[in-house]
């Protein structure tokens, strides 16, 4: 072996290499696409994380108690609504544009996206119209501090209705967009020793709030897990949902 001559050692490693670019294939061949991760690639920091996702919409003070109806709701949705809603739309064979799994993993480990679904049966249905289309409407996500955060990114959904007797019911679902991080600074938007996190709408001298304790405050027993707020999570499908908001993941690059 000592005195072997350059051609036995150049055979050798020629034959080594062989075999590693042989079994490289094979393990590449029998390799299939990993389903979407939507939890968040590398540790992240704690931060405030909702003790349920769906929450009902409630009167806070002013003038009009009655603006919105108490069929309004809102839905948090973090990774855990993303993938219940990318599980229901595989399960229903719905066609998924490729590489939206990409974007919608990005989308909520970069941002807080709100489903914001109102119903106003107000009296004066012009003002129940424009509610739901939130005219003259501010809506911000409020911290326990009174710190308020502007959406960086909304989208209005089209507008249904039905004739409740006397009455005519609006129904419409928003979309809000808040970043996890300061766009400045880089810090957290939502601080982990928040008890709660609210998500306002003021109009008319009348404030309205939809509100999500944190898990850590919240006593787990009294989490309202049903099969209606599992339906709530999935009203808006994950192509319907991402499409609408896909952008906002390229705004800040």
């Amino acid at each position: 072996m000592r005195h072997m001559h350059n051609g036995g050692w150049k055979e050798i490693l020629l034959a080594g290499l062989l075999v590693v670019l042989t079994g490289g294939m094979v393990i590449g061949c029998q390799t299939t696409p990993p389903e979407p991760d939507f939890t968040p690639a590398v540790e992240q920091p704690v931060e405030f994380t909702p003790a349920h996702y769906v929450t009902p919409l409630t009167f806070e003070s002013g003038r009009y108690d009655d603006l919105f109806t108490r069929d309004s709701y809102a839905v948090w949705v973090g990774p855990e609504v993303a993938q219940a809603k990318y599980q229901y739309a595989v399960d229903a064979n719905e066609y998924i544009e490729p590489g939206l799994e990409d974007e919608a993993a990005r989308i909520v480990n970069n941002y807080v996206v709100i489903e914001c679904h109102l119903e106003s049966a107000f009296s004066d249905t012009s003002i129940a119209y424009d509610a739901v289309m939130l005219r003259g409407i501010d809506v911000s996500l409020e911290m326990p501090d009174g710190r308020r955060i502007a959406p960086i990114q909304r989208v209005i959904g089209r507008v249904d209705e039905e004739q409740r007797g006397a009455l005519r019911a609006f129904r419409r679902t928003n979309l809000f967009v808040f970043p996890r991080r300061d766009l400045w600074f880089g810090r957290l938007t939502l601080d982990p020793s928040y008890p709660s996190v609210k998500l306002v709408i003021e109009r008319h001298d009348s404030r309205y709030a939809f509100e999500w304790p944190d898990a850590s405050y919240a006593d787990p027993t009294h989490v309202p897990v049903t099969p209606e707020t599992r339906m709530q999570q999935i009203r808006v499908s994950f192509n319907e949902l991402f499409q609408s908001v896909r952008r906002v993941s390229h705004i800040f690059d």
